[in-house]
């Protein structure tokens, strides 16, 4: 655990950020799998659609906090247009937190899909850039993860991954694009994606782990696994090999 706000201790958070089809949820499922099942005493909760389902309530007078403090504070950084972007992530950072308070005795969430994700997974018409988001990023720092698990792959691969996707809600954001349309995009991305990873790294109490997302899924499950519990635990303490 970490220490939140007013000095309350709450689960280090633990995101991902990579294209769809990088295997973000893959990867995390086969961490908290492999935590879980070795006696290495870190309680892990898998930030998935049941659990995210417990975290959505809205609680009034505290959604129009964050709503007011988050005009004011992007006001002065860029303005409307800003804005816009970041009232996409707000009911997020709301089930983020609220999660986070109320999970207090587990030591670790890991949520596959980051706060930052609608952030950088734009339409094709739309154009990103990194005074804007970076705007975006300073006015939400108090809402980030501690870690962020990068999952670095070429454009083309990740891409031909979710096209052949054979669960059709997962492909929803783009179901009606052609395999290049979705490659083209991934790549005009791909150099913000890297930016956004580097200015990660620069934050203090972020830690960023970067794995090659060719990999196989359960290697890079293992590897990041005995990332996390070294994290919460030390580094003498590592997840057994199964």
């Amino acid at each position: 655990m970490v220490e939140g706000d007013c000095g309350v201790e709450v689960p280090l958070l633990v995101e991902f950020v990579g294209f769809p089809g990088a295997g973000k949820t893959t990867i995390a499922k086969s961490a908290v799998r492999r935590i879980r099942g070795d006696a290495c005493g870190v309680n892990v909760v898998h930030y998935n659609k049941e659990i995210k389902a417990r975290f959505r309530v809205s609680e009034t007078p505290e959604v129009l906090d964050l709503l007011r403090g988050t005009i004011r504070r992007l006001w002065r950084e860029r303005g409307v247009r800003e804005f816009m972007r970041l009232s996409s992530v707000l009911d997020r950072v709301h089930a983020i937190r609220r999660c986070r308070r109320m999970l207090r005795g587990c030591d670790m969430v890991v949520h596959d899909q980051a706060l930052l994700q609608r952030l950088y997974l734009m339409r094709r018409r739309e154009r990103l850039e990194r005074e804007g988001l970076e705007a975006v990023l300073r006015t939400i720092k108090p809402d980030l993860a501690n870690v962020y698990v990068v999952l670095e792959i070429p454009p083309e691969v990740a891409a031909s991954r979710y096209a052949n996707r054979g669960k059709t809600s997962s492909r929803r954001p783009y179901r009606l694009w052609s395999l290049g349309a979705i490659t083209d995009m991934y790549r005009r991305y791909e150099e913000l994606l890297a930016w956004l990873a580097v200015w990660l790294e620069r934050q203090d109490k972020i830690t960023v782990i970067r794995l090659d997302a060719r990999v196989d899924a359960e290697e890079n499950g293992r590897i990041l696994a005995e990332r996390l519990v070294q994290l919460v635990r030390g580094p003498d303490s590592a997840v057994g090999q199964q």
